[in-house]
């Protein structure tokens, strides 16, 4: 490869981002196959994205790719695809380079970060910070980030100022959301894979939950529901066979926690897993939903 060739695609791979949502795949309505196809994205650049489907897609192929959870929509090429486990990952190039396509916005959930309850004190905050910033610090030859560093030292201000972090607050909770749109994938849905997907779903927001919020490390059945968007009669059996298993318990208020045994076992289980890592990963707020 040429030094130009390489420094193009250097700039390429630079442009992508992580972009974890659920997105439709549509063909032109003059098409006589018509199809609308739900995938996930995995990443996006100003002039492509990657999708994961269950189906495939012809090289050239026109489609209308959209996410609404992002406001991310256009017109598309596909590049090409390539076969996976889990179905097929289709590359596109957007036909306008990004004209008519919305990027999420940069908003992050300084709690998740930190891994501290939204009810934290001035004196927790301060403690973790410290002990997060000392990890991340520039000067440690072992760990150090400096984008890290610089990010929890603006949240670490953003915290410890009560009128910022009211305002923080506030637009905070006008983004909870409500269902989380991976769990409206067919591998969630169908089949006896879908059942041991939704078990591991679960044990996912039980998990992010203890971690972030010791305090209040439990979930409801009626908070899984709004988060999972599924009937409670399909989440009746998941439940049931978590807590016979031992990997969830109930505690004095009914509501359902994640136990030692879980932890082992979701940790276990979602190895290789991209979808179940990418719902790990992200900064979720669970904080929102009813009870």
């Amino acid at each position: 490869m040429s030094a130009a060739n390489h420094q193009a695609e250097s700039r390429r791979r630079e442009e992508r981002r992580a972009f974890d949502a659920v997105v439709t795949l549509s063909t032109s309505a003059e098409s006589t196959d018509q199809r609308f196809v739900r995938g996930r994205s995995i990443d996006f650049s100003k002039s492509g994205a990657r999708v994961q489907t269950p189906e495939p897609f012809s090289v050239g192929d026109q489609v209308y790719l959209r996410a609404d959870t992002f406001g991310l929509m256009g017109m598309a090429k596909v590049r090409y695809w390539q076969k996976r486990l889990a179905g097929y990952i289709v590359g596109l190039e957007l036909e306008n380079r990004g004209a008519t396509m919305k990027t999420p916005d940069d908003f992050i959930d300084y709690y998740e970060v930190l891994q501290i309850s939204p009810r934290a004190d001035t004196d927790t905050i301060h403690r973790v910070f410290r002990m997060q910033a000392a990890r991340y610090h520039p000067d440690n030859k072992q760990s150090g980030d400096a984008d890290r560093f610089m990010m929890l030292s603006r949240i670490y201000e953003t915290l410890i100022d009560p009128k910022r972090r009211e305002a923080y607050d506030s637009r905070r909770r006008m983004r909870e959301p409500g269902s989380i749109p991976v769990f409206g994938l067919a591998e969630f849905v169908a089949g006896i894979e879908g059942e041991i997907n939704r078990r591991l779903g679960v044990l996912c927001l039980l998990y992010k939950r203890r971690r972030s919020s010791p305090d209040h490390p439990a979930l409801s059945l009626l908070q899984l529901e709004f988060l999972m968007d599924f009937p409670r009669e399909h989440l009746m059996f998941t439940v049931s066979y978590l807590r016979e298993k031992d990997l969830i318990r109930i505690v004095d208020n009914s509501d359902y926690q994640i136990t030692a045994a879980g932890i082992d076992y979701l940790e276990e289980g979602v190895r290789g897993k991209q979808i179940f890592q990418h719902l790990l990963e992200a900064p979720l707020s669970i904080t929102g939903a009813g009870r």
